[in-house]
């Protein structure tokens, strides 16, 4: 039996479309270069392959030139993303509670993905480790991961004096100094948080910290048009006019909202087909005729032309062909398996 993949949530890259703006980078034009679902970006919670979300943040820092990338990225990121998830953890009687939480259910937004607490004397460490195979080098989803845990820190009750250790040399440390508001030590042997093991005791707060990234309305129209998709696929067939009628738009304002990221409605509409289309042929016994109905197409026939040209097959002959063991396309939409992380017994 071969071993799934690493995946990791969509939700996780919610900060990055209004980064790549920020650097007049259109996020959509970059989507399909990589041949990554426009989904992505627009707040889905879809599961995408790690090794994809590696590639992708390799790319981002190729066309930006950020050194700091994952740092940046990890500066734009609200644990709100998260959403109920990030709300568990916040009602969590304390920070070493949270911090166990956290470890054990880190799987439902990432796999492949080690988290472990470490006590030693009267020290605790947090610690991000990758495991497997990857086919990008992970310093950037790294930082990231770094800097949102230390979000997730500042939420306990009373500030905390934390330290963040580093692998690599970094020539920029006082930047990320400066950008994480604590100290930062280079050339340790891993990445990983210290802070006192008295503040596991402290209380956490019980709401989110207020948002500080506030999205530009091309960003709100490219989601809301997303959602819009979503939730009337079922109903009838969604148009652009149909959509733009639901958000009190124009068409042409819609449009050009959607322009300004790199994105057009047939693009976002048929993304959302291609995967809900396989999703539904692998994990359900709906008919061809009942996902067609269900995605707003007027025939299985229509369905069956668009899935030919999404995968190369006829709908009947992808769930065959999963049923008969056919793991690669069987894992494009499953859920991943449970593997929690670990705390580590006090030293």
């Amino acid at each position: 039996m071969s071993q799934r993949s690493p995946l990791h949530r969509a939700s996780s890259l919610a900060q990055v479309g209004a980064y790549l703006v920020s650097r007049d980078i259109a996020p959509g034009q970059l989507l399909r270069d990589m041949n990554i679902p426009a989904e992505t970006l627009l707040g889905s919670n879809i599961w995408l392959p790690r090794n994809s979300v590696l590639e992708l943040t390799w790319a981002i820092n190729r066309r930006a030139g950020d050194e700091l990338l994952g740092f940046h990225l990890g500066d734009l990121f609200e644990l709100e993303n998260y959403g109920e998830w990030t709300r568990r953890l916040l009602r969590c009687a304390t920070l070493g509670k949270a911090l166990h939480h956290l470890c054990l259910t880190l799987h439902e937004q990432e796999t492949g993905t080690r988290l472990s607490l470490r006590r030693q004397g009267d020290s605790v460490s947090i610690r991000s480790e990758m495991l497997g195979k990857m086919t990008a080098d992970p310093r950037h989803q790294h930082d990231a991961h770094l800097y949102v845990l230390l979000k997730l820190l500042r939420c306990a009750a009373q500030p905390l004096a934390l330290t963040l250790r580093l692998p690599r040399h970094y020539r920029r440390v006082a930047e990320v100094e400066e950008l994480l508001e604590l100290r930062v030590e280079s050339g340790c042997d891993h990445a990983e948080l210290v802070f006192d093991a008295a503040a596991l005791e402290l209380p956490m707060t019980d709401t989110p910290p207020q948002p500080q990234h506030r999205a530009s309305r091309a960003e709100l129209t490219c989601q809301q048009v997303y959602r819009e998709i979503v939730r009337t696929s079922g109903l009838s067939r969604p148009t652009t006019a149909s959509i733009a009628d639901e958000l009190a738009l124009s068409v042409r304002t819609m449009q050009r909202r959607l322009s300004s990221w790199g994105f057009s409605f047939e693009e976002i509409l048929d993304s959302y087909r291609k995967r809900r289309a396989m999703e539904l042929l692998l994990h359900t016994q709906a008919s061809v005729t009942e996902i067609a109905y269900g995605l707003g197409y007027s025939d299985a026939a229509h369905l069956t032309r668009a899935f030919r040209r999404w995968y190369g097959m006829p709908p009947r002959a992808a769930r065959e062909r999963a049923s008969q063991g056919g793991a690669a396309l069987a894992n494009e939409t499953a859920a991943p398996p449970l593997v929690p992380g670990f705390i580590a017994a006090p030293a």
